[in-house]
């Protein structure tokens, strides 16, 4: 019994280390096998106490994966009093790792090779096609984020130019709404380029921010971006870059300001005045974990365009 309260307690109170977009989602993913080796845990401790005499192998295998649907929906109940949230998605995959393990235990049973009854050839496809088809549902987010990361990362120094689907997956709004537009036809440049049509609302702090662009910087010397402004009036665009050593003080990244006015703009921002920017360190360029830009406090609601973000 430890193996299963072990598995129990695990997928109950224990995160992966870090908080990536591919962490999460391989933590996500482990529901799937760890119900899987649960219900085969379970499977072995009735096979155990129960002899196939005082009940069939296939009704064995049934409780077992009652049991162990059971015990999903036990843990995700119990995560409502602890810090982590239940979700129904993540008991859809305790039961999508017990039918995956219990295909492949029936698969692998002497008594459904047996060509007799129910067991018959065309029954063992449905089964390994069963199997084969949960599996690939479970893998396919892990699948989808691994190759999210390996276009970012041949992409880079290019952060960002909204020409691609796989940046969607890394930047987050707070206050503001990101769409991916048609290049306005008063910005210089080539024709049906994407851009970033970012909307800030009236707000305190309304955030456009880039989490998890590939963090070393350390071979490059400037950040550049574009931005175009329809506004009549100047604005003051805060811009934030943090590290992985930043402990949420203020002085401790990377702060400045950007005044964005009508029309094209182009900026640059030195690397070496970025490492610089923190009160008591240096900002690790070799480790960079996000870009935000941000408004303070606007009076009314405002848009920009922005393109080209990356590092020369």
């Amino acid at each position: 019994m430890a193996p299963v309260l072990f598995i129990i307690l695990f997928v109950c109170f224990f995160d992966l280390p870090g908080n990536t977009l591919f962490g999460r989602t391989l933590s996500n993913f482990g529901h799937f096998p760890l119900f899987g080796i649960l219900y085969l845990i379970i499977l072995l401790l009735l096979k155990a106490n129960i002899t196939t005499k005082e009940i069939t192998w296939y009704s064995l295998y049934i409780w077992a994966a009652i049991i162990t649907t059971l015990l999903g929906g036990i843990t995700e109940f119990i995560q409502i009093f602890s810090e982590r949230d239940a979700d129904l998605v993540d008991f859809a995959r305790d039961v999508a790792g017990v039918v995956f393990m219990m295909c492949c235990c029936v698969l692998r049973n002497p008594g459904s090779k047996q060509n007799i009854g129910f067991w018959i050839l065309k029954t063992r496809v449905v089964i390994a096609s069963i199997a084969l088809a949960v599996l690939m549902v479970c893998s396919y987010p892990v699948v989808l984020m691994g190759a999210t990361y390996f276009s970012r990362n041949k992409s880079f120094p290019v952060i960002f130019n909204f020409d691609s689907a796989w940046e969607s997956y890394f930047y987050r709004t707070k206050g503001a709404l990101i769409t991916v537009v048609d290049r306005p036809e008063e910005w210089p440049g080539l024709d049906n380029d994407m851009v970033g049509q970012i909307i800030y609302d009236v707000v305190p702090y309304p955030t456009f921010s880039m989490k998890e662009p590939c963090r070393d910087w350390s071979k490059y010397k400037s950040l550049n971006f574009e931005i175009f402004s329809m506004n009549d009036t100047t604005i003051e665009l805060a811009i934030r870059i943090d590290d992985v050593h930043h402990n949420n003080d203020f002085n401790d990244r990377f702060n400045t300001k950007c005044l964005v006015d009508s029309g094209f703009n182009e900026f640059q921002i030195s690397l070496n005045h970025i490492s610089q920017s923190p009160a008591n360190r240096e900002l690790d360029i070799s480790s960079i974990t996000a870009i935000m830009y941000f408004l303070v406090e606007p009076q009314s609601r405002c848009t920009i365009y922005i393109d080209n973000i990356g590092l020369e």
